[in-house]
């Protein structure tokens, strides 16, 4: 489940016995190449109060005296549920910041006048992004790279600066850096 604007999430329990129930979330923002942070929170979904705090028990009213020979079965008390205004338990969460992914939207060789040179549009939120540009070349029979790295600015197509590919340039690998 994701947080709202506010970093709460609401759960919908189906089914409980009026015992604690355990309530367990995932930060998946904090995914680095595997589980996020998790959080375990019990509760009560009847009372609304957290497991292991002390609550006052309501006690049921009974009959004063049955008559003679009857007998009386004790009282059922069922507590209705409790609305909550704010959830007990509140999952802490980064402040949601305008998280606006770079991504690499295109890359191509192109041929200006007798030049062949890199056009790219990187889209995002800030002003320049470092691109990791591999040239590949084949020469005398040789497959060899070279790396070298540029910044360019975003959110519109610009040839990369400072890059004119030589004749021995058969292709050209991009990825932000």
């Amino acid at each position: 489940m994701w947080t709202g604007k506010n970093g709460q999430a609401g759960i919908f329990v189906r089914s409980t016995n009026g015992s604690c129930i355990d309530v367990e979330s995932e930060n998946v923002g904090t995914r680095n190449g595997g589980d996020g942070v998790f959080r375990s929170t019990d509760f009560n979904p009847t009372s609304g109060a957290a497991c292991g705090t002390t609550t006052t028990p309501t006690t049921p009213t009974t009959p004063t005296t049955p008559a003679a020979g009857s007998t009386t079965a004790a009282p059922v008390v069922t507590a209705a549920p409790v609305a909550v205004a704010t959830p007990i338990p509140t999952a802490k969460s980064a402040p949601a910041a305008a998280t606006v992914a770079t991504t690499l939207a295109s890359a191509q060789v192109v041929k200006i006048g007798t030049g062949r040179y890199l056009m790219v549009r990187v889209n995002g939120a800030a002003k320049t992004a470092k691109l990791k540009i591999t040239l590949i070349s084949k020469t005398h029979g040789k497959v060899s790279s070279r790396v070298v790295y540029r910044y360019v600015t975003l959110n519109k197509s610009v040839r990369v600066p400072n890059l004119k590919l030589a004749p021995s340039i058969r292709s050209v690998r991009v990825a932000l850096a």
